[in-house]
């Protein structure tokens, strides 16, 4: 039985929303082995129904898929052992050290500098708002085993853990020299981490 592109895209999306509010990190049925919930969903205007096909997702059976089991990153090049062996203890450990550390650095920072800029750490993500340049947002992804930084000035980018230090696998860039280079630079003022991580 043949389904549209545009009804195809519509099911993909609700199978991914539904796996990642209902069921964490897992993948569900893909959208061509679910032509029978759609058709059984049209409802009388012949729009897709989507609290059906939602509920009848939830039902299937899913299978777990292990996320952190990556070899190579995603310009291709091979991820170094001590990234993909390290534990998720360990992982989580040096995350947390990490994100705390960079609070506490930038938050006494802007205080002793008297700056208008705040820092603050709400359910692990670390939020730095500079005035007149925007947000940085920091979290951690378990899953990868990864740092993620969304920054108003040089964009998004993922950090492993690396010989200590949190570097991104792409560019060799590394997460305190990032965001140490750009705060000095936007509050007119130098800063520095008071450890390296």
């Amino acid at each position: 039985m043949k389904v549209s592109t545009t009804a195809s895209r519509t099911v993909s999306r609700l199978i991914s929303s539904v796996a990642k509010r209902n069921i964490g990190y897992y993948a569900a049925r893909s959208a061509t082995s679910i032509v029978p919930l759609i058709n059984k969903s049209k409802n009388a205007s012949n729009n897709w129904n989507q609290t059906t096909i939602v509920s009848q997702l939830k039902t299937q059976q899913v299978h777990q898929v292990r996320f952190n089991s990556i070899t190579t990153s995603t310009d291709g090049s091979d991820v170094p052992d001590s990234v993909l062996n390290l534990s998720i203890d360990d992982y989580h450990f040096h995350a947390d050290e990490t994100i705390e550390l960079m609070y506490n650095d930038l938050d006494e920072f802007f205080i002793n500098n008297d700056l208008p800029h705040e820092v603050e750490e709400n359910s692990g993500i670390l939020t730095i708002t500079i005035k007149g340049v925007g947000e940085y947002f920091i979290n951690k992804q378990p899953p990868n085993k990864q740092i993620w930084l969304s920054s108003p000035i040089s964009g998004p980018k993922r950090f492993d853990y690396l010989d200590g230090e949190w570097t991104c696998l792409r560019d060799n860039t590394k997460l305190k020299d990032i965001i140490q280079d750009e705060v000095a630079e936007n509050v007119d003022s130098s800063f520095q981490f008071s450890e390296t991580f």
